[in-house]
Parts: C-alpha cells; structure tokens; sequence
C-alpha cells in the first residue's frame, strides 16, 4: 500500500495514478515554490514638479478652448456675416477695409469704393439678396463681388477674402477739346471728332459722366447717371449738340437773354443766334435798360426743334393809342366838367378825373384843371369850348415812363350877347406819362398823366 504524496489517499502499491486526484506516481514532484512580494516606496512630488504638471494642465486645456473659440470666431459664417453686416451698413470707409482687389491698377481706398457704396445704399434689395449669395458661395469670379479662399488665420482656421471686381467701361463725345468726367473727375479730353475711350477701373457701382466743351463762346454740356456692375463693355455716348435760332421783335435794339444770362442784341430788331446748348425749360426773353431796371419782353421756353422766335414787348403802341387811352378821354372830361352848368363841380366828375392822373387828386395838375372848368363855368360869356390834339412823339425814357409831345388846338366861343370873338389858342406841350398795365384795352396798357414838362405858344411866338 502506498499513500498519495498529494492527497494522502491510500493506493494499491502497484498503482501508478492516485485513486482520488489522478496523481503520477511515477511522475517529477516539482518543488513548490513560494513568490516573494517587493513593495518599492516611490518618492513625492516636489512643489516645482507639482506646478509644472498643472501648469501644463492649464496650458493643455486653454489652447484647447481657445482653438474652440477661435474655431468658431473664424468659422466661414462668422466672416461672412461680418462682411454682409458692413456691406449692408453703406459705409464707404468700412468698405475699404475688409475688401480686396486683384485688378494692380485699382487702389482700395474709401473715395475708390464710394460708387459701390453708394449703390449699397440706395439698393437694399440688392444688399439682402447679396447676402444669400455669400452665405450659399454662389458667386462667381466674374461677378462683382466675390468670396475667395485665402491662407490661414491663427495657423488653423481658413481666411476669406472678399473681392471686389473693379469695371471699366467706354465714353464717346462727338467733338475735339470736350472734357470727360466721371463723378465730377476729369479723366480724358476729346482730341478728335468722334472719339471713343476707356475709362476706369472703378468699384462697380453708380456713376455721373458728363462731358463739356465750349463752341463759338458757349458752353455746352451733355451729362448721364449710369450704374455699372460687371464689365460688360457698357457704352456711354454723350453728343455735344447746339440749336441755331433767330429773333425777331417789335423793338429795334433789345438784348436777348437765355436761362437769364445776355447772349446778345438785336440789330433793327433781328438777330440769329447759336448753337446753343438746349436743356429742359430752358426761358428766352428780351430786356431794355432803363435807369430803374430792365423792362422785359414776353417770356418763352425755348424748343429743340423750333427755330424762329418772335418776342413782344407791351409797349409797342401807336400814337393814337396814347391818345384813346389819355390824352382823349381826359380833354374830354376837362371840357365836359367846364361846359356844365352851377357853379360847383360834381363830386363824381372830380373823382373820374382824378383817375386820369398819376396820384390821383394829389397830382398839381388836378388844382390846375379844376380850377380851369370852375372860372370857365363861371363866365357867363362863355358858350362852349372846341379842340383837337395831336401826337407828334412818343420816346420811352423808362419802363414806366414816357416822354409825349402834343399839337393841342382850343377855341373858345363866346355867346353874341357878349360882343366878343372867339378866342383861338395852339400850343406845343411835353408830357411825362406812366403806363400800366390794362386788361381792358386792347393793347393790354394804360397811361396816367404826371406832369406838363413844357408848353409853348405857337400862335404867339
């Protein structure tokens, strides 16, 4: 009988495997060995190494945020919505700064952009629908505007660049030594008939041009507003154009006045003139210097088309207007008041004939006729009285004023019963007269006498 050296079971001695655990009896018993467990004490940290680890902790976790923040502060949108925010604001000087160009002959500047901003401002569709375009990146390099990927920000975050596409665009006049502008800039001078140049760059947006030149000591000028976008080759053509005009009138030497400005004067009542340079409500009239100012003619709005004029002034009237408007009815008047019976003057009569006089009843020439008709009314030999008149000249010597001569015949006849003859006068007199104007007359003027400047007796020189 043997035992198991493993379990202690009591085996068969000729048995080579144990009954109860299977073990070899015939097989190496290996030593057991036993593991021996080291414990190492690691030293601690010192104060330095403790604020190097957390300083790098910190590092670690401050780049961390700030690549995160600056991943979104430079994110694409964020850049975009900065531009369209500037954009939308029609600043030229914030323009200028966060634009770009890829034209060497354009400079970015706040005055170079103005035309684009100004066309911001004044387009606020075009602003919004400006802003879809760059959200989405639909925009082409041929457009106006456009984003353009550009390097790198902070060595990580892309850049964007917008770039403004500067236009060019071609001017046409159709005379020599006419200057070109653009937005009030003078950019080239016409050196041949029918000439043709390119202008720019400018920032696309809206823009003056105008040309000018002077032809035979007038002015002319041709100007259009235009907006310009893209460069696809807009045409401009401003012809310097004149109209050639003549003038006729009722008076002999008056100046012609355009827009208010003299541009000349009649010979015997003619004169050609042109070519001018014809705009819109563009008034011709005619003027005569007088010492109180200028009497002028009708007003008229000068035609492209038309080219004969006649201008009228109120004053063309002949003699006997002077006459049926004046010197008739107030003879009249003065005889009639004489020729009434009583020796009182009507009331109504003193008042119509004060009419007839400039200042009325405060003219002196009021006391001479009253007083006339009262001692004619009072002489009993006195029948009535008979007269003629004649106009011999008219000279205008103000707006207002004119100097009138007069042939001025009177009789007076006596009754029989006073033995007397009738006594025969004639008298050469000189009239101030003022004019005025009259709807009811026919030539649309009155008159009122001002004063007798001279009488001369020319029956008894």
């Amino acid at each position: 009988m043997k035992f198991c050296p493993n379990c202690g079971t009591e085996n068969e001695k000729d048995t080579r495997f144990c009954s109860e655990c299977g073990h070899d009896f015939n097989g190496v018993v290996e030593e057991k060995r036993t593991k021996k467990t080291v414990t190492l004490n690691k030293p601690a940290l010192t104060k330095t190494q403790k604020i190097i680890a957390g300083a790098t902790l910190i590092v670690l976790l401050v780049a961390f945020g700030g690549f995160k923040m600056g991943e979104k502060a430079y994110s694409k949108e964020n850049q975009v919505n900065h531009y369209i925010e500037v954009l939308a604001s029609g600043d030229a000087s914030k323009i200028a700064k966060i634009v770009v160009s890829h034209d060497p002959h354009f400079k970015i500047t706040k005055e170079s952009v103005t035309p684009y901003a100004n066309y911001l401002t004044e387009n606020k569709s075009y602003v919004s629908a400006l802003g879809g375009s760059l959200r989405q990146d639909s925009l082409w390099v041929s457009d106006e505007i456009y984003l353009e990927q550009n390097g790198k920000t902070m060595l990580f975050f892309d850049k964007y660049d917008l770039v403004l596409n500067p236009v060019y665009f071609n001017v046409s006049v159709n005379i020599a030594d006419a200057a070109i502008h653009v937005n009030g800039e003078e950019v080239f001078v016409s050196n041949v008939d029918s000439f043709r140049t390119e202008v720019g760059p400018y920032a696309p947006g809206i823009f003056a041009v105008d040309a000018a030149a002077e032809i035979n000591g007038y002015e002319f000028a041709n100007k259009t507003d235009i907006t310009v976008l893209h460069n696809e080759g807009t045409e401009v053509y401003l012809p310097i154009e004149g109209v050639e005009f003549s003038v006729t009138s009722n008076q002999d030497t008056p100046d012609v006045y355009l827009g208010g400005e003299k541009i000349g004067t009649l010979t015997d009542s003619y004169g050609e003139f042109g070519p001018i340079s014809w705009s819109e409500d563009l008034i011709l009239e005619l003027g005569i210097d007088f010492p109180s100012g200028v009497m002028k003619s009708e007003a008229i709005t000068l035609d492209d088309f038309e080219r004969d004029y006649y201008l009228y002034f109120a004053n063309d009237f002949g003699d006997q207007t002077v006459v049926d408007q004046l010197f008739g009815p107030l003879t009249r008047k003065i005889v009639s008041m004489s020729e009434g019976d009583g020796e009182d003057l009507d009331e109504e009569d003193n008042e119509e004939l004060a009419k007839y006089l400039t200042g009325g009843k405060d003219n002196e020439l009021y006391t001479r006729f009253t007083e006339y008709a009262e001692v004619f009314r009072g002489n009993a030999d006195a029948q009535d009285l008979d007269w003629s008149l004649k106009i011999t000249d008219v000279t205008q010597t103000d707006v207002h004023l004119y100097n009138v001569k007069m042939d001025f015949k009177l009789t007076t006849r006596y009754t029989s019963a006073s033995g007397r003859d009738n006594l025969d006068e004639a008298y050469e007199y000189e009239f101030v007269v003022e004019s005025f104007e009259n709807s009811e007359s026919w030539e649309g003027i009155g008159f009122t006498l001002s004063e007798i400047v001279s009488k001369v007796d020319t029956l008894n020189e």
